[in-house]
């Protein structure tokens, strides 16, 4: 029984973090994307 019960334990974690791997991913690539057109920005006004 105990068993079963750290075998779900194990599951739920792995797919916490499969998950949270995507969220972190999402979270900077929408970040980097408002960084890189602030950064466009910038350089078009320097021209």
């Amino acid at each position: 029984m105990s068993q079963i019960f750290v075998d779900t334990l194990l599951l739920i974690f792995s797919l916490l973090s499969f998950i949270g791997v995507f969220v972190i991913a999402f979270v900077l690539i929408k970040y980097f994307g408002k960084k890189n057109s602030n950064n466009d920005k910038s350089a078009n006004n320097f021209n």
